[in-house]
This record gives C-alpha cells, sequence and structure tokens, in this order.
C-alpha cells in the first residue's frame, strides 16, 4: 500500500484554507485516516457519452490511484444498485447510487456536529456507528 501521509496532510490544508477544517481533533483525523481505504474496490470516474469508466486501486498504478483519491471532489463507487468496478474492465452505463462524499461536505458536516468524547455518531447514509473519542 502507498503511503499518502503527504496527500492526507495537503487535503488537510486544503481544508482549512476552505475554512472548514477547524479543529485540531477533526485535522489530526483527516491527516490520519487514508480516504482510498473507503473506496474500495474502486471508484467510477465520468466517460464519453454518459458512460462510466472503472477504476480500481488493483488495477491501477498506485501514483494515478492515490491522485483519484484525494481530488476535491464525490467519487462514485457503485451503480444502479449493485455494479462496482471491481466487476467491469471496460466504461459502462449506469446510474449512481452510491459515492464517497467530497471531503470539504463531510469535513464541514463534522465540524458542526460539536460532538465531545463519549458521544456517539451513526453516519445514516452507510449505516456505520462511529465511536468518537478524543474530540473535543
Amino acid at each position: 500500500m502507498t503511503d499518502t501521509a503527504q496527500e492526507r496532510r495537503a487535503l488537510a490544508g486544503r481544508l482549512t484554507q476552505a475554512g472548514v477544517l477547524i479543529s485540531s481533533p477533526w485535522r489530526a483525523a483527516v491527516e490520519a485516516v487514508p480516504r482510498e481505504l473507503f473506496l474500495n474496490p474502486g471508484v467510477f470516474l465520468p466517460a464519453e457519452g454518459g458512460r462510466w469508466h472503472p477504476v480500481t486501486a488493483a488495477g491501477s498504478d498506485p501514483a494515478t490511484w492515490v491522485r483519484i483519491a484525494y481530488r476535491d471532489e464525490s467519487l462514485t463507487t457503485q451503480l444502479d444498485g449493485h455494479l462496482t468496478a471491481d466487476q467491469v474492465s471496460s466504461p459502462v452505463t449506469g446510474s449512481p447510487t452510491s459515492s464517497s462524499t467530497t471531503p470539504v461536505t463531510v469535513v464541514d458536516m463534522l465540524e458542526r456536529l460539536e460532538v465531545e468524547d463519549g458521544h456517539r455518531v451513526l453516519e445514516i447514509g452507510t449505516g456505520v456507528r462511529h465511536e468518537v473519542a478524543h474530540c473535543k
């Protein structure tokens, strides 16, 4: 796995410059958590003619995958409720049904949440419960 510490620090810097990343605990989280882990098995990038080009970590040059993962945009992770990028090898048609939300949106929501130690956060979009610790 490629070390993305530099990209995570750069992302934190862009989010701070945008005025959404304010608190040091959330900055530490942005700098610590590799965004690419949430993109497995891959993403679909817009392609010509309204199609979607599948890109996977396993099938991509590591530097290319990192550039995609740290884009300041939402990344489509599923089409039509079932199709993931590892299931196809060429551009396909379909409607996005799942994505990794743009970092600026996620961090802005987290900052506004005013979470404190001991709080539990349920992210409804994915059904994943996060235990939040050391955030004030």
